[in-house]
């Protein structure tokens, strides 16, 4: 019985993990030298115009690592490169290259998207970008072709 609640209990943390991991992610290099975080929240977006609106975007994270200490790169390189779907989460295009990585994770239902985690990684530089709302696939072109896949 105990193994039982052990379980039950995993299974409705686990929702919990992923999103934890990218504030924890966000939180672990934030006020590091030459590091840039951004939250744009909905109020903030509305006053952006219709464009931002028309998507359903209702909140943006962005932590940008540019012209920062090589070491802080690479460490922040190695850290989303060990990011890795589960069942929340799916990889909608995943690149790697010799010096480069790109990850876009998305957490959808029915073509509504209500997360989209885009990871990148290069030598010199290193970015997180972290959508959240009502994304209709269907608005975004790139994301409705490879869902019907």
């Amino acid at each position: 019985m105990k193994k039982l609640y052990i379980l039950l209990l995993f299974v409705l943390c686990t929702p919990l993990l992923k999103a934890q991991n990218f504030t924890k992610l966000i939180d672990k290099y934030k006020g590091k030298p030459d590091v840039t975080v951004l939250n744009l929240d909905k109020k903030m977006l509305s006053s952006m115009g219709k464009d931002v609106q028309q998507y359903g975007i209702e909140e943006i994270q962005i932590l940008s690592l540019d012209e920062c200490d090589k070491s802080l790169i690479q460490a922040f390189n190695k850290d989303i490169e060990a990011i890795k779907p589960d069942g929340e989460y799916e990889t909608l295009v995943k690149s790697v290259e010799e010096d480069e990585f790109a990850h876009i994770l998305i957490k959808a239902k029915d073509h509504v998207i209500s997360e989209m985690v885009i990871l990148s990684g290069e030598e010199d530089e290193g970015a997180l970008v972290w959508l959240k709302g009502s994304l209709d696939s269907n608005n975004l072109g790139f994301v409705n072709y490879y869902l019907n896949k």
